[in-house]
């Protein structure tokens, strides 16, 4: 885990992260193996983690008034997931799309520990801007675009993703039904 840790967090925050400081961290994460539809975070849960992706797909989801599941977010290896202490996240479900390898800390001493080292902090700044980034981003397409334009994004945001994918996540991530992203698929080609 150790190597695969250091490189994909380094990659994560380009020049921001080096070995000694993601050795620092490291005894702070456990490895653990999500099986496909295996949760990692559901609301209400009371013990806060954070996981690093070292491998496969995880996805964020909530349910709607109807109790339908619509996707949010899908993280990959070198991004984080998880529960942060004292973030409001009474309404996400993280679960794993297939099989997922994780690093997994407990939030609060994972913060304590990046609140200590000013390279951590920097790095993990980053890391949470660009994800407020993508965030941002993504609100703009769902308010802005019409279906086929979103899923042009989500091709260009998550290249390789959709052949892995069953289509029905990806309509939820879309916002449409699965026979419209159908529909828009067949008009691609």
């Amino acid at each position: 885990m150790e190597g695969t840790f250091i490189e994909l967090l380094s990659r994560a925050a380009p020049g921001l992260v080096d070995a000694a400081s993601a050795r620092e961290i490291l005894p702070l994460f456990e490895p653990r193996s999500l099986a496909k539809g295996e949760v990692f975070h559901r609301p209400g849960q009371e013990r806060r983690e954070i996981g690093f992706i070292l491998g496969g797909v995880v996805r964020h989801y909530l349910l709607d008034g109807r109790g339908r599941e619509r996707t949010t977010d899908f993280c990959s290896a070198g991004e984080f997931t998880g529960s942060l202490e004292g973030a409001d996240d009474e309404v996400t479900w993280f679960a794993s799309v297939g099989e997922s390898e994780l690093a997994v800390a407990d939030s609060g001493p994972f913060l304590a520990a990046i609140g200590e080292n000013a390279g951590l902090q920097k790095a993990f700044s980053a890391i949470m801007l660009g994800y407020f980034r993508m965030k941002a981003r993504r609100e703009a397409e769902l308010l802005g675009l019409g279906p086929a334009q979103r899923y042009e994004r989500f091709l260009s945001n998550f290249p390789g993703l959709s052949e892995g994918l069953p289509q029905y996540l990806i309509a939820s991530y879309l916002g449409v039904a699965p026979e419209t992203l159908s529909r828009i698929r067949s008009e691609r080609r």
